[in-house]
C-alpha cells in the first residue's frame, strides 16, 4: 500500500472511534440525567425504559420502550418510544421543551372504570393507541405558559 492509502484508512479509523466514544459519552450523559430525573418524579408513578438513544451533537434524544404508572391511577401506559427535540437544561422545572411520544398503548384491562368508560364512550372497545406531541415555553418568574404546540392523535377514534 501507499504511503497515502494508509493515511487515508487511520484517518477514517481514528473518525470513526471519535464518532463511537461520543456517541458512548453522550448517551451516558443523557441515561444519567433521565434517571436522575424519573427519581425526581418517583412519588407521582413509576417509570421504567428499555434503551436511550442520544444523536453526537445531543440535539435529540429517544427514549424507547418506556412505561408509565401513575401513583393516582396504577393504570400502565406503554410508549415505543419518546423523542425529545429541545428541552431546558438550566432549571427544574424546564422552561422550554419540545417533545413526542409516539406509539403510546393505554389498556383497558388497567383503568379504573370511569376512564374506562371515558374512552368506551369515545368508541374504543379494547387498547387505547395514540400519538401526543406538545411543544412549550413557560417563563418561570411570570409563571406564564405558552403551548405552541399540542397534538393528540389516537387511532380509531369515535
Amino acid at each position: 500500500m501507499n504511503k497515502k492509502r494508509v493515511i487515508l484508512i487511520v484517518v477514517i479509523l481514528v473518525f470513526i472511534a471519535g464518532y463511537v466514544g461520543a456517541k458512548q459519552y453522550t448517551t451516558a450523559k443523557a441515561r444519567k440525567e433521565i434517571d436522575r430525573n424519573i427519581a425526581r418524579l418517583s412519588a407521582f408513578g413509576d417509570i421504567n425504559y428499555e434503551n436511550v438513544e442520544v444523536s453526537v451533537l445531543g440535539d435529540k434524544i429517544i427514549i424507547k420502550d418506556v412505561t408509565i404508572t401513575p401513583a393516582s391511577s396504577g393504570n400502565k401506559i406503554k410508549v415505543k418510544k419518546i423523542i425529545i427535540n429541545a428541552i431546558d437544561k438550566e432549571h427544574e422545572t424546564p422552561a422550554f421543551m419540545s417533545l413526542a411520544l409516539k406509539g403510546m398503548e393505554m389498556n383497558f384491562d388497567d383503568m379504573p372504570p370511569k376512564e374506562r368508560k371515558t374512552w368506551e364512550d369515545l368508541g374504543y372497545k379494547k387498547n387505547v393507541f395514540a400519538d401526543l406531541q406538545i411543544d412549550y415555553k413557560y417563563k418561570i418568574k411570570k409563571k406564564d405558559l405558552k403551548i405552541n404546540g399540542l397534538e393528540f392523535s389516537a387511532d380509531k377514534l369515535g
